[in-house]
């Protein structure tokens, strides 16, 4: 059960609202099965720096340190003129969304790659947004061998479909009742360390969870 564009526009206007950052034709124009366009900021590659780089832990983690990439002109032709972009060469990248997800208790963010991504060659991994986040959407990118993506900064690149976390009562192992959350603690909100616009424990070490 998905919100509809209605809703997601009637949330945009709450306190605080359900994304800040949204370009004003994002939030007067249509948006396709009520998902919402996402657009690139960013664009950042990892520092290994020693072999204790990157650790998942029980108890802590640490991931390697970033280098933001700054945009450039980008070339174009007679007939597609850019502006600032990124070309990328084969290699991993961190992509960070120039809009910020404030996510009321009750509900849950579906993330994906718009399919154009994987039909230049590239491989896009992103995660949800739980309940409970406020942050920026922080994706991996990565550019095989013998292909290279050329991105103008702005360009839409993930797009996001909201869910409504669902209660269900049982009776004889059967559901009966099905209701959205209504308290915080049915759905036991975010409290992880990747709120804001963090993108890396940039080198420090920090708890697991």
């Amino acid at each position: 059960m998905k919100l509809s564009a209605y809703t997601i526009k009637e949330l945009l206007q709450t306190e605080p609202p359900l994304i800040t950052g949204l370009s004003p034709e994002q939030t007067s124009g249509r948006m396709e099965g009520s998902k919402v366009d996402l657009t690139l900021a960013a664009v950042a590659t990892l520092e290994q720096v020693s072999n204790l780089s990157a650790f998942m832990g029980v108890n802590f983690r640490k991931t390697p340190p970033t280098k933001e990439i700054e945009p450039s002109p980008l070339p174009y032709s007679s007939s597609m003129k850019t502006g600032d972009g990124w070309v990328l060469f084969p290699g991993f990248y961190l992509l960070q969304t120039n809009e910020t997800l404030n996510m009321p208790f009750w509900l849950i963010g579906n993330i994906q790659e718009r399919t154009s991504i994987f039909r230049n060659g590239s491989i896009c991994r992103v995660t949800s947004a739980d309940p409970g986040f406020s942050g920026k959407i922080t994706c991996a990118l990565f550019v095989p061998p013998r292909t290279q993506l050329v991105i103008e900064q702005n360009a839409r690149f993930l797009s996001i479909r909201f869910e409504p976390i669902i209660n269900v009562q049982f009776h004889d192992g059967l559901p009966i009742i099905f209701g959205i959350s209504r308290d915080p603690s049915e759905t036991d909100p975010y409290k992880g360390i990747w709120s804001g616009d963090k993108r890396s424990t940039e080198g420090a070490v920090e708890r697991g969870f």
